[in-house]
Parts: C-alpha cells; structure tokens; sequence
C-alpha cells in the first residue's frame, strides 16, 4: 500500500515537471497548472500529447486579445539610406583572434552571446547597413545580456527574442524582457530582413506578465511581448528585431531572432525525421531545462556529475542550463559536458539593479527571494523558447531534483 502510495505519487511529480511544446499548442511559459489528455486511455502513441500552459500569466487589461485597443496607423514603409557603420575598427575587432579560446571574437560572440545577431551586424558593417540600424556600440548594454530602452520614464531591458511559426495563427516574434512599471507601453518593432532595406513594421499586440507574482513596481517584473508578422512577410523569418517608441525612427536595440518554421531532427530517436511526423514518430528525444547556475561558493561538481549522468541514462537527449560565475571545478564539469556535446550553456546575468558580483549574489539570492523567483521566469521561458524547435518534448528540473520512471526503461519508452 505504502509503495503503491508512493510510485502514485513519484508519477503525479513527473506528470507536474513534463512540458510538452508543440508548435500548435505552445503559448508562453513553465507551467505550474497543466491540463493533459489521459494518456491511459489512448491506444495511439503518435497521438498530440496536448497540453494548456497556465502559468498565472496575466494578459495586461489594456492589451487583451489579438490586438490593442488603441486605434494607430501602420506605416506602409520606412524611409532609409545606406551609411557605413564604423566600419574598418569593427571589422578588425570582431576578426580579433582569440588563441587561448582557439577562435575570433566574431565565433566566440556568435557561439556564446544569447542575443547579439552578430552576422546581421558584421554584414552591415562591411557592406554598408540601414541608418535605422544602431552601431553595435550604440546599442544600450546593460549587464553584459541585457539591452535597455527608454520610453519617458518606463525603462524596459530586453534579454532575448524568438520566431514563432505559430501554425493555426499567425507567425509572430516574441521578447523577452523586464521593466518595473506595472503598465508598460505597447511600443514597436523593426523586424529586420535585410541590412539594407527599411525593417517591416509592426505593433506590440499582447504584453503577457510571466510571473505567479502580481504585477508590483518593487522588482523588475518579466514579460513577453509579442510582434506578429504582417502579411506581406508572414512567409519569411526576420534575421532581427528592435524594439521601437515609434515607428521608423533609429533603434538602440537589436536581438537576434531566434528559431526556425520547422522542427529539427534532434527531436526524432537517432535523428530520423519522418515523412509525416504527424502520424509516423517512431521515437521522440526528450531535453531537459534547467536553472541559472549560482554555485559559486559551493563545489556542486560531483553532484552535476550526477545529475547530468542519471539524465542521460533516462534517455534524455540534451541538457540546456544557463550560468553566472560558478566555481572552478563546477566550471571544468560544465566544460566537459558542453564539449560532449550533452550540454549546452547559455551566459546569463540579472538586470540591475540587482546584485552580479558572485560574492554577494548568494546573499541576494536569499534576502530577496521573490525577486530572484521572479528572474527564473525569463531564462525558464527562454529556454522553451530558444529549442522548441530542436525538441518537442522539454521537461524542467533543477540539479537537485532527479526523475524517477517506475514504469519505463526511459523517456523515450515513456513518451
């Protein structure tokens, strides 16, 4: 009785942490609520696992819907010459070689900077870009990650940014970001195509609050803000996206647009892709999200050892964790995982005024609890995210929480 008690509950525990994304069924965020179809009773297991994300997300009274309240006009096309964008300094910086990394400062952003489109960029530098671009040292860095801008007195720091194909509806982008008013404004986006030409514009129509929190001017609150693509380019994915106060006027932001229309073969067991992967899935490979890393004073190497070890016997493809500054050992397990292929790291920082300096983070992690709480919301949601194309099955754990599969050899059997 005991035992049956306790598989029972060791299965309501994995039900609760899996997180199925599905283009058709993807809205915003981790779930805490999550309504699914009873897998018993179903005899096809190619069947949608559907799933409706509800994570207290707020949808902001004066931004419901599809579209804003608020009567504007789009403007048919922005007007832009061709300038040359600082260009021989750039250039030779970004070809800096880096012989204790054994790259460029070019490959090195590109492979670890989680929103700079670092190409779109270069290009615009060597070739002449758009005069609405902003330099890339124009752009209002905050934090190392974080991109700030300013509308009156609303401050909003923009982290990162993502296509979704959205099927059933329309393509959109969405952004992720933190600002402190409880309002913020519904501002603009450039979506940028070609370095050359006038970005697409578009408004903001839905602002969502990704927090279990209420909405309070105390902390920097996250929120997701969506740009749908108008339909004119709806078949195309823009390169990059900024964030405007009005319409065609210069930018000083510019996230690269992460994603893809289609998913990749990463999700399919040994990397085969169907014909029709509606009805002919023969396996699906899981990825696990987890935390930013803060374990700067502790040594958690021989525990992520561990965690990572028993992931990978359950079946799980990829591991995808976001890092601050960690502690040395902890660092050459991270290493070894990510040259393994098995891990994937992604740089992370909290937007000020918050504590970054790893000596005193610790404390602020546990004097200021909410705030931090409310900080994992936006590397959680990056996360799905960033590989909701790479994998349609994404759980979340932290590295102290293992998953235990009573029933099934592991996650590919389960699923």
């Amino acid at each position: 009785m005991v035992l049956s008690m306790y598989f029972g509950i060791l299965l309501l525990f994995l039900a609760v942490h899996i997180i199925h994304i599905v283009y058709q069924d993807y809205y915003t965020n981790i779930p805490f609520l999550i309504e699914q179809d009873n897998l018993s009773s179903r005899t096809d297991i190619q069947a949608d696992f559907k799933v409706t994300l509800q994570f207290a997300t707020t949808i902001l009274p004066h931004l419901k819907g599809n579209e804003t309240k608020t009567t504007y006009k789009v403007p048919e096309r922005c007007e832009c010459k061709v300038e040359k964008f600082m260009g021989q300094d750039t250039i030779e910086q970004l070809d800096l070689s880096l012989p204790w990394l054994d790259t460029t400062t070019k490959e090195y952003l590109i492979n670890h900077h989680p929103n700079l489109p670092v190409n779109f960029l270069y290009k615009a530098t060597r070739e002449g870009g758009c005069s609405l671009l902003p330099f890339l040292s124009s752009i209002q860095w905050v934090n190392i990650y974080w991109q700030k801008m300013r509308l009156n007195k609303t401050a909003i720091l923009l982290y990162s940014a993502f296509y979704d194909p959205n099927p059933g509806g329309k393509p959109c982008v969405r952004l992720l970001g933190v600002t402190r008013s409880t309002k913020p404004p519904a501002v603009w986006c450039h979506l940028w195509f070609s370095t050359q030409q006038p970005p697409v514009v578009t408004r903001i129509t839905i602002i969502d609050h990704l927090d279990y929190q209420g909405l309070s001017s105390d902390r920097q609150m996250p929120f997701m803000f969506t740009c749908p693509l108008p339909s004119q380019v709806a078949h195309l994915q823009p390169a990059a996206v900024s964030l405007v106060h009005q319409p065609c006027q210069p930018a000083t932001t510019l996230l690269q647009v992460v994603g893809a229309k289609e998913r990749e073969n990463s999700a399919y067991l040994n990397g085969l892709k169907p014909a029709n992967p509606a009805t002919a899935v023969k396996g699906w490979v899981p990825a696990v999200c987890g935390p930013a890393l803060y374990y700067y004073h502790e040594d958690f190497s021989k525990r992520m050892v561990e965690w990572l070890e028993i992931l990978r016997a359950e079946g799980i493809g990829k591991v995808f964790l976001y890092v601050t500054d960690v502690h040395p050992n902890l660092e050459k397990v991270l290493k070894y995982y990510e040259d393994d292929g098995f891990l994937h790291l992604t740089g992370y920082s909290y937007p000020p005024p918050y504590i970054n300096e790893p000596s005193l983070r610790r404390l602020w992690t546990l004097v200021e609890q909410y705030k931090m709480f409310a900080q994992e919301n936006i590397y959680f949601t990056d996360c799905l995210l960033r590989h909701m194309h790479q994998y349609r099955f994404i759980a979340h754990y932290d590295p102290d929480e293992i998953p235990i599969l009573p029933n099934h050899h592991n996650y590919t059997h389960f699923l």
